[in-house]
């Protein structure tokens, strides 16, 4: 149930393929701390360009497993499923 996720010990959130951000300002909106990662340079340009206080990061998410640009953690993270969906097409999930 998500209301007993939320209830929980959630601070900080992670929006994976946030795109233009839209997502992590509502999470900061019900005061979570919230950062987003996107692929495309020209969406966190977006993202940067909102009233927000949110880390947002030109990232691929098909190569996390590479990446040392972000060492933070994260209580929870969501992905919009149609990102999932792009991944998916373009990568085996063994691959992860």
């Amino acid at each position: 149930n998500l209301d007993e996720i939320l209830s929980s010990e959630v601070k900080k959130v992670l929006d994976v393929g946030c795109g233009a951000g839209r997502h992590v300002v509502a999470w900061e909106k019900l005061g979570y701390k919230a950062s987003g990662f996107d692929l495309s340079s020209e969406s966190i340009r977006l993202a940067k360009s909102k009233p927000s206080k949110a880390d947002f990061t030109v990232l691929d998410m098909r190569d996390l497993k590479n990446q040392t640009e972000w060492t933070d953690e994260f209580d929870l993270s969501q992905i919009y499923l149609p990102v999932l969906d792009i991944f998916l097409k373009k990568k085996s999930t063994s691959q992860f």
